[in-house]
């Protein structure tokens, strides 16, 4: 049906996606990027399944591996690997568009590994 990209436009690293998750509302999908360090949005065309991308977000992202969103579907929380911390983002309900919330709450490195491990 289609193929559209993870990474932002310019990036000319290895693409490295790590997962990808359907917003609780079903109008938008996300995509964490290992390579370009971002977070990248999706809007999804619900007759037709076709995706159109938000924006890419860097900002509070570093090796993001996972991340989730919560049931509310007002946030969502991306787990920084590589900076042993995980950030929380504002998701707008009418855009899917996400804003650094201001919070990083620090994971032990041995957390993040006995994370891994399952």
């Amino acid at each position: 049906m289609q193929a559209v990209a993870t990474e932002p436009p310019g990036y000319m690293g290895p693409p490295s996606g790590a997962e990808i998750a359907v917003h609780p509302s079903g109008d938008f999908l996300y995509a964490s990027n290992r390579g370009s360090q971002t977070i990248t949005g999706y809007r999804i065309d619900r007759p037709t399944g076709m995706l159109s991308v938000i924006g890419h977000t860097s900002q509070g992202v570093n090796g993001p591996t996972n991340f989730v969103i919560d049931p509310s579907g007002r946030w969502l929380y991306v787990n920084n690997s590589t900076a042993d911390s995980v950030a929380q983002f504002a998701v707008g309900p009418e855009t899917g568009e996400l804003t650094p919330a201001g919070r990083t709450t620090p994971v032990s490195p041995l957390m993040m590994a006995l994370r891994h491990r399952d």
